[in-house]
């Protein structure tokens, strides 16, 4: 896929000929390629396609140095950047990405006429749970900086996170509280999302709990607000196989192209 005006900062900017602009947001500990099925179909349909790479996430050997606020900046700056060109903003946040994405909604900025989440945490399964809320702040405690993934949470089918093309290796222990804190604050403060909301989310997620695309669809203000679950029961949406995919991929396009 030809990357047109690839911009400073950004890990692609595609541009587009129909006026409205999609920033791809990336989960925490999440590889930008995980999206480039995303990216490729959007582009297709005329859109204008921006995903950075959010700082500690190029090689991950800063990850533990940076929270969620360095994110939050960084979203920021490019919602600033595409408000200067678009009228109609789109946000699609992977994961702990859909969080950040309906922290900057709740701003209401008009030209953000949409979200979607995906697989987007606002309550973890037990298991995701019980390692963020008990086990993380017992390693906090002893200043452990960060452990392997696979040691602070299983899940049976996923990425190899010793492949770092694919997803960080490592869990960088003080980082992922704040991201819990995050996801907390974002169930707070969801009822102040006015813009319309799609919430994707596996039928059976093996990292985050059931109810929460239930819960952000029922909480938001949104005058527009739909969930749509995809036939997988896993956290990484790109595992599903081929029609899975295509049919998520067109609900998530008509909901750009209706709001």
């Amino acid at each position: 896929m030809q990357n047109n005006n690839k911009s400073s900062g950004a890990e692609d900017y595609f541009e587009g000929k129909n006026g409205k602009a999609v920033l791809i947001i990336h989960g925490f500990g999440g590889h930008v390629s995980q999206t480039d099925i995303l990216v490729e179909y959007l582009h297709g349909k005329g859109h204008t396609v921006v995903r950075p790479v959010l700082k500690g996430h190029r090689d991950y050997t800063d990850l533990h140095k940076c929270e969620p606020g360095d994110w939050i900046c960084e979203i920021d700056y490019w919602i600033n950047n595409l408000s200067n060109k678009f009228d109609s903003i789109y946000l699609i946040g992977i994961s702990f990405g859909g969080n950040l994405a309906l922290l900057k909604a709740t701003a209401n900025n008009p030209k953000i006429k949409g979200i979607i989440t995906m697989e987007t945490p606002i309550y973890f399964n037990s298991k995701i749970a019980f390692m963020l809320n008990v086990v993380q702040p017992v390693l906090d405690f002893f200043n452990i900086e960060k452990i392997r993934k696979n040691r602070f949470w299983y899940r049976k089918n996923y990425a190899d996170p010793r492949d770092k093309s694919v997803s960080c290796p490592f869990i960088p222990v003080k980082t992922v509280g704040l991201v819990n804190k995050y996801v907390q604050e974002c169930r707070k403060q969801i009822s102040f999302v006015k813009v319309p909301v799609l919430a994707v989310q596996a039928e059976d997620s093996d990292l985050i709990c059931k109810k929460s695309a239930d819960y952000i669809v029922d909480n938001c203000s949104s005058a527009i607000k739909e969930k749509y679950l995809v036939p997988i029961n896993n956290h990484d949406l790109d595992l599903m196989d081929e029609s899975g995919k295509i049919l998520m991929l067109q609900k998530i396009n008509s909901f750009i192209e209706r709001v």
